[in-house]
């Protein structure tokens, strides 16, 4: 999750996609959801990324990634790689009001959001 529940959250997503390759096909700003394709060039697979924030806390905002395929099946690793490379772009993108608690001291990358 992210500390930051305004509309600033849902641009550094976009914006975020963006820096990693990823091409806006879907916005839907009003829904909190906005899809992202990425083409062979850019990846070793064409892919689509989904993400989605949910206001489940007064305080937090989560911010959950859907990663897949329509051409091929695409191992989890490759799944889990390009959401830890969103995540990353999305931290660098976050200001100090809005940075991410979402990973425990000491956690691996293999640890939910």
């Amino acid at each position: 999750g992210y500390s930051a529940t305004d509309g600033a959250l849902y641009d550094r997503v976009v914006a975020a996609l963006r820096d990693i390759g990823g091409e806006v096909v879907a916005q839907g700003p009003q829904r909190d959801v906005v899809t992202a394709h990425f083409s062979a060039e850019t990846a070793k697979t064409d892919f689509l990324m989904e993400i989605s924030l949910a206001h489940r806390l007064e305080d937090v905002t989560y911010v959950q990634v859907s990663v897949w395929s329509e051409l091929e099946t695409m191992p989890r690793e490759d799944q889990d790689y390009w959401r830890e490379r969103f995540y990353d772009a999305l931290d660098l993108l976050a200001d100090d009001a809005s940075k991410a608690v979402r990973r425990p001291p000491g956690a691996g990358p293999a640890v939910p959001r």
